[in-house]
């Protein structure tokens, strides 16, 4: 399991418009912490802004075993989330009292649809924060996981307690 970099507090000086410095403490992640100075190393050196941005590029390489993996474990995902928004609809037409109640079911499906639009997204430069999401709200579970790297695993774990918090 990958650890990351403990976090930092950073002091950063900012001037504003009357040329009155304000110190503002931040805490960053050590991971970004970690990348901060690499930039600031390459600003020293000269290097050229466009290198700095390769420094917070994350390219994942995906097997082809891992790309099916993760295939299945995202379409699982989605399955469940689907079976759920269905059984709910079902449940909400069966209380429904007024014929105008039918709209309140067709209202919550299309909150949903937005949901699921949002969150489902199959591009592999996203899909371990999607994971990570799935992970988080209960769709995904980390038996689905099986098939992937332990790193892709432990960086999926670490979004989804990201997103818990």
């Amino acid at each position: 399991m990958e650890v990351g970099l403990p976090d930092k507090w950073l002091q950063i000086p900012i001037q504003n418009t009357r040329n009155l410095t304000v110190s503002v403490e931040v805490s960053i992640s050590g991971d970004y912490y970690q990348a901060f100075l690499d930039t600031e190393k390459l600003k020293r050196r000269g290097g050229s802004s466009m290198e700095s941005t390769a420094l917070y590029k994350r390219d994942e390489t995906w097997a082809p075993t891992e790309k099916k993996s993760a295939r299945i474990a995202f379409d699982k995902a989605f399955e469940r989330q689907c079976t759920a928004i269905t059984q709910e609809a079902r449940r909400m037409l069966e209380r429904a009292m007024a014929p105008s109640e039918v709209f309140r079911v067709q209202e919550y499906l299309t909150e949903q649809r937005r949901i699921v639009d949002r969150l489902y997204d199959y591009r592999y430069s996203r899909l371990l924060e999607v994971f990570g999401r799935l992970l988080s709200d209960g769709w995904l579970r980390e038996g689905d996981l099986h098939g992937l790297q332990p790193e892709k695993i432990a960086r999926i774990r670490r979004e989804a307690s990201f997103f818990s918090e």
